[in-house]
């Protein structure tokens, strides 16, 4: 089974390449650093953070998130940071 951070399932979900987030953030987010974020081996900056909510429209507790996990094979109908 895979797992992904809860932000990589954002950006899955969303139907997003790095690239393409890459170059929403005018490259202020490259490729390799989103890259590093989602696998927990960079902690995101404030600006990284507002720059994926803005990018994804993800909660600022996802954005930020480099600890949880979650099987990809089961990822949420609802927006991902949502209440239950």
């Amino acid at each position: 089974m895979v797992v992904a951070s809860d932000l990589r399932v954002a950006r899955l979900r969303m139907g997003m390449t790095l690239d393409e987030i890459s170059l929403l953030t005018n490259g202020e987010l490259n490729p390799a650093r989103v890259s590093r974020i989602e696998r927990g081996f960079a902690k995101p900056t404030e600006r990284e953070v507002n720059l994926l909510i803005f990018v994804l429209g993800v909660t600022p507790e996802v954005a930020g998130s480099v600890e949880r996990r979650v099987p990809i094979t089961s990822v949420p109908s609802e927006p991902v940071g949502a209440q239950a």
